[in-house]
């Protein structure tokens, strides 16, 4: 003879004798709240064939109290031990049972003899302290400190080389081993820190970081909350760092908060992931003013060719990281900085970084090459960006404003700062938006090979974009407007020094406020010929302009001097074939090979026959150019082709 139970669950409303129509099931880990989506487990049901089916939670109960699935009654199944809650149809709770098997609430004796059941502590202390005989092997869950963090640790005689351990204070010999959440995951309140800014959490952080490398598997440390770092955390191989914490260095730092530096020979770091945190540089008390020492966060590697130097196991190298959505703040010197990095066959595109309220919102460094910061937020620096010898480099997207002295600038000291691209990116409110130097790199080059494209470039104090030097630059399809607002008449959109080479430019140029001198400006300081212009080509669209286009003289105007084939032209820039005089309505000009149908009207040609200066300019038939006091000539439209040239 059997006891015959019923089979089918049915809830019962605990204060009415009716049955809990419509009620909601969660179930999830042992003494975890199974409401909470990442606490649950697989609810399955089982049809009257006998099919499992997997289904989401809350499970809803029919209008009897049974569970029902397509018009049939159905059983639930879960997998081991569970806490069970039941919700009724306006979602109060009317059970609840934090740990269940078979259907039965579970023991202590069954939880402390039974290895697949963790044993729960409220606190760490409480496990150390504990004098439970509890077996090798076995699960025990708690909290750390002062979080509700949940910790797995394993009971053992034998903790492994590399992992964090705590040895009971009853049992000797006995320890236990920190386990990752989910096998791969680590919080740093789980091996000591308290994120509330109160004491350093920096050594807690770099342990979870070295857990990993230690061990050899990847694995994430998460940060989400604010953590007080007393000396710099370091990125590790296999290690990510995620979370949308805050690091605040210590006032006395005067160091990198954060680092990911693939050191020789040490480490190669790759396939890792830094995201949504911010660093707090916390600059007040600091006095470094080394743009790395000063930086929130460093990323640089020790090896940036693997076939010139470098080893075989690829230490100190960099490759695959993603670094995204991350606000550097209040830094002594760097928001960002950026060194050497590992560069052959290797790009990287670094995403929604924000910095503001340091010296350099990104500094990048000799050997910086071949990445792409893309939707970029720089704002309330000294400079948004600060490119000390990089190449190869993108800007795209995002916004560059309200920096004290530019929002992109380039002053060549480096190696070389060639090979840019500035796409898309609203320039805005800064003293310059983009300033071009004419320092030589240490492989004896200026800044050349310049992409300057879509931007959004107004309301600088100064000028859009400053070519002190800068060869081979194309400046196109930008919209200036508003631009020169702290002098009146003094500052134009894009200004060029005489060293300037092969500019392609064509913009639209509006004098919104009417503070812009003129949308194109070219500085001529040497009295020589030997470092004019050369080679440029303009064209645009100009709205609210006198003169669109001025340039100004070394001393008396009418002996400009430039280099050999160089020429002004209103509206567009055309080539000189060969050097030589321009042609004139007086004088046959054999050496000038020159296409008179491509030059429009309105063109001043300007021409040198070598870079001594031994000849001077020309300007041809210009009755409406006007030299002014300051030795500027506004370059007119009103020239007839007809009266220059003769056929």
């Amino acid at each position: 003879m059997a006891i015959l139970n019923f089979p089918i669950l049915y809830a019962p409303d605990p204060l009415k004798c009716r049955p809990l129509g419509g009620g909601q099931i969660y179930v999830g880990e042992p003494d975890l709240d199974p409401e909470i989506p990442i606490n649950q487990k697989q609810l399955n049901i089982i049809q009257e064939d006998g099919t499992i089916v997997p289904v989401p939670q809350p499970f809803t109960l029919s209008f009897g109290g049974v569970p029902t699935y397509n018009g049939e009654t159905v059983r639930l199944d879960v997998d081991g031990n569970y806490s069970f809650k039941l919700l009724d149809k306006n979602g109060a709770q009317k059970y609840y049972v934090e740990n269940v098997l078979s259907g039965k609430p579970v023991t202590e004796d069954e939880i402390i003899n039974n290895l697949s059941l963790p044993y729960v502590f409220d606190t760490v202390a409480d496990m150390v302290a504990s004098n439970i005989d509890l077996q090798s092997s076995k699960f025990i869950r708690t909290s750390f400190y002062n979080t509700k963090v949940t910790c797995d640790w394993v009971v053992t005689q034998s903790p492994s080389a590399n992992s964090f351990n705590l040895e009971s204070s009853t049992r000797s010999g006995w320890f236990f081993e920190l386990q990752p959440v989910l096998g791969t995951i680590l919080f740093p309140e789980m091996v000591g820190a308290y994120g509330d800014l109160s004491q350093e959490d920096h050594t807690a952080i770099q342990l979870c970081l070295d857990y990993f490398e230690n061990n050899e598997f990847y694995g994430d440390v998460v940060i989400n909350k604010n953590y007080l770092i007393g000396d710099t955390v370091s990125a590790r191989s296999f290690a990510s760092l995620n979370g949308n914490g805050v690091m605040k260095a210590k006032a006395t730092l005067n160091k990198q908060v954060f680092e990911v530096y693939a050191e020789y020979p040490i480490r190669k770091i790759e396939n890792t992931t830094y995201s949504n945190f911010t660093i707090d540089g916390n600059k007040a008390n600091q006095t470094t003013t080394d743009a790395f020492l000063g930086a929130g966060m460093v990323v640089k590697a020790d090896v940036e060719n693997p076939f010139s130097n470098g080893d075989s196991l690829d230490r100190g190298e960099l490759e695959n990281i993603t670094i995204e959505n991350i606000k550097s703040k209040n830094c002594k010197v760097s928001g960002f900085a950026f060194g050497k990095n590992t560069f052959v066959t290797r790009s990287y595109t670094f995403s929604n970084l924000q910095s503001s309220g340091c010296v350099y919102g990104a500094y990048l460094a000799d050997f910086c090459e071949y990445i792409t910061f893309s939707m970029c937020n720089f704002q309330t620096n000294q400079y948004g960006v600060y490119d000390n010898g990089s190449s190869n480099i993108s800007f795209v997207g995002g916004t560059y404003a309200n920096n004290t002295e530019a929002g992109i600038y380039a002053p060549t000291t480096g190696r070389n700062t060639s090979k840019k691209i500035v796409s898309g990116i609203h320039i805005n409110h800064n003293k310059r938006g983009i300033w071009i130097g004419d320092g030589f790199g240490s492989v004896a080059e200026r800044a050349d090979q310049w992409i300057i494209t879509g931007n959004n470039i107004m309301a600088s104090d100064r000028q859009g974009v400053l070519g002190v030097g800068g060869s081979r630059t194309i400046v196109k399809n930008n919209v200036f407007s508003g631009n020169g607002g702290e002098t009146a008449g003094l500052y134009a959109d894009i200004q060029m020094f005489g060293i300037c080479r092969e500019w392609d430019i064509y913009n639209i140029h509006r004098n919104s406020t009417g503070d812009t001198k003129c949308a194109i400006l070219y500085d001529n300081p040497n009295a020589s010929g030997a470092d004019g212009h050369s080679y440029h080509k303009i064209n645009g669209l100009f709205e609210g302009y006198s003169v669109p286009i001025k340039y100004t003289t070394s001393a008396n105007p009418n002996t400009l001097p430039l280099n050999a084939n160089t020429n002004f032209l209103q509206g567009v820039f055309e080539y000189w074939n060969n050097a030589g005089a321009p042609p004139s309505a007086s004088a046959g000009n054999p050496n000038a090979n020159v296409d008179i149908n491509k030059i429009p009207l309105g063109t001043i040609c300007i021409n040198n026959a070598d870079s001594t200066g031994a000849e001077r300019w020309r300007a041809i038939q210009a009755p409406s150019s006007a030299i002014s006091a300051t030795g500027e000539r506004d370059i007119q439209v009103s020239f007839i082709r007809e009266s220059i040239y003769t056929t």
